[in-house]
């Protein structure tokens, strides 16, 4: 929440030197997790307590590991505050955190069922013209095995928003997923089932016709301690820097659309 709002001032300061400049900008939150709201004052059970059960949003029973909803509700108020937050009349990119978490509580089936409900929801604020397109930001669910039960099929997750009311023409257009010399799997790891064929999470991505952003490019600067293995010619056009190496390397992978770096 405080992140959203420190970010939306920023983009209003630069909105008012330059009121064009918000098409110019990708902005992307995400929800899902339940949150804390540090600048409320309230402690985190009464701010759970006060904001969705008494309110309705959420009932204990929609909450998985203590921290996770899909509610079609609780997606629709976390949209909703989100953009509040940040001062917006849209999102460009909105993202479903971390869903595989729901895996380690419910059967597949009640999983992607659930994951379809909320993406009804993202539709709705598509064609309201509040978000652009929407996707899912995940950590292990696009990395594990086939054989993980935790494990996101992006067939699946694809087919659950085919099965929203927008059909095949529907706005899951991105996902989100680590990426980095430590946590190659996206490149690496054939898990990921299309047209009879196991591939990576990368190549499925591209066959879908999906955005791919990855996260963690240089995984809080771990991995800078492998800087010898961006040392080749090839990228002796960037300079010394290895961070600037480490990012064109991840970057370059066929399939991968833009690598986050976080501050």
């Amino acid at each position: 929440m405080k992140s959203e709002r420190v970010v939306g001032r920023a983009v209003r300061r630069l909105m008012e030197k330059d009121p064009e400049i918000r098409e110019k900008l990708i902005i992307a939150t995400k929800g899902g997790f339940i949150p804390v709201d540090v600048e409320s004052g309230e402690r985190p059970q009464e701010f759970f307590r006060n904001r969705f059960l008494k309110t309705g949003v959420l009932r204990e029973t929609d909450v998985v590991g203590g921290c996770h909803s899909l509610r079609p509700e609780y997606i629709h108020e976390c949209v909703l505050r989100s953009l509040k937050n940040l001062g917006l009349e849209y999102l460009d990119i909105y993202y479903v955190h971390n869903p595989e978490i729901q895996l380690s509580e419910i059967i597949p089936e009640e999983f992607y069922s659930r994951l379809s409900k909320a993406f009804e929801v993202l539709e709705g604020f598509v064609r309201e013209g509040r978000i652009r397109m929407y996707g899912t930001a995940t950590w292990d669910g696009y990395r594990s095995d086939v054989d993980d039960p935790c494990r996101l099929s992006l067939g699946r997750v694809l087919r659950a928003a085919e099965e929203t009311s927008a059909g095949k023409r529907h706005h899951f257009k991105v996902i989100q997923l680590p990426v980095n010399i430590y946590m190659p799997e996206a490149a690496a790891l054939q898990n990921q089932e299309f047209d009879d064929k196991c591939l990576t999470t990368l190549e499925a991505a591209e066959k879908m016709g999906l955005y791919v952003m990855t996260s963690a490019t240089l995984l809080q600067k771990q991995a800078l301690k492998e800087n010898k293995l961006f040392s080749f010619q090839m990228l002796d056009n960037l300079g010394n820097s290895a961070a600037r190496r480490a990012i064109q390397v991840i970057r370059s992978l066929r399939g991968v659309t833009t690598s986050l770096v976080g501050m």
